[in-house]
């Protein structure tokens, strides 16, 4: 399970995500769609825990992500097969 509660992410002062939040449950089948600088990338990176969210929390397997754990991080990627 990964979720996304009230994340705010971006690069720079460009805010991308605004206070998103869902709820992925494993055997789920999702489908991320929108244009060209929509920010699914950007989503994307979020739920491989490649990029931190400005504020909110990623939780996966009920534990909230601790980006200053980089081999917490790195078990986490290698676990979900990135």
């Amino acid at each position: 399970m990964i979720e996304l509660k009230h994340v705010y992410s971006g690069y720079g002062n460009n805010i991308v995500h605004e206070d998103i939040s869902f709820r992925i449950e494993p055997s789920q089948i999702v489908a991320i769609v929108g244009g060209s600088g929509s920010g699914k990338t950007t989503l994307l990176k979020l739920m491989l825990f490649l990029l931190r969210p400005k504020s909110g929390s990623v939780i996966f397997d009920n534990e909230i992500v601790d980006y200053q754990n980089q081999d917490k991080i790195q078990q986490l990627r290698d676990k979900i097969g990135v």
